[in-house]
């Protein structure tokens, strides 16, 4: 006779490229952060892989860099680095439908997505920093959150690695 356990533990397999590694300074502070009983990081050394397994079967995989960043940093490991990742937004938003931790993420989500944009120039720096700026003139961080968040590091490391001349606007450059 077998007996088998059921398990809702979170486990997943990221499989990834020896470049994009050594480049992504925010999907290495993500996976520095993250246990290896968590998290298995098999690393490639040729072309640009990025995948994320999910599941013990592995049913589930992720190709967006993006998606496989949030769901490290949230729900696909239960949440285990929400406060230091999502604000403490990401269990709050499931688990009491919180409205501010809703929208919270959903702006997570925009600025990453503009970030993206950016890394891929399909949106101008030219155009992101004076919004931006103006956006900052209020606020210490991108979403409501008593420390940095996912979205902050995203932004900033594009931003630097973007902009060559370095010369941000005063609440950008308050921000950094």
């Amino acid at each position: 006779m077998t007996i088998g356990v059921l398990s809702s533990s979170a486990t997943g397999t990221l499989t990834v490229s020896d470049s994009i590694l050594k480049n992504d300074i925010v999907l290495k502070l993500v996976i520095g952060l993250l246990s290896n009983k968590q998290l298995k990081v098999v690393k490639v050394a040729k072309g640009s892989e990025l995948k994320l397994g999910l599941s013990q079967n592995g049913s589930i995989e992720l190709t967006q860099r993006g998606s496989i960043i949030r769901s490290l940093a949230g729900p696909a490991l239960h949440y285990v680095l929400d406060d230091v990742l999502l604000g403490g937004h990401g269990a709050a938003s499931k688990n009491s439908a919180s409205t501010k931790s809703c929208l919270a993420l959903s702006s997570l989500q925009s600025w990453m997505t503009v970030a993206e944009r950016l890394t891929a120039g399909k949106t101008s720096i030219e155009v992101v920093l004076p919004q931006l700026d103006s956006y900052l003139e209020t606020k210490s961080f991108l979403i409501p959150s008593p420390r940095s968040t996912l979205a902050d590091m995203e932004m900033c490391s594009v931003l630097l690695r973007v902009k060559k001349d370095k010369k941000f606007p005063r609440n950008v450059q308050r921000w950094l």
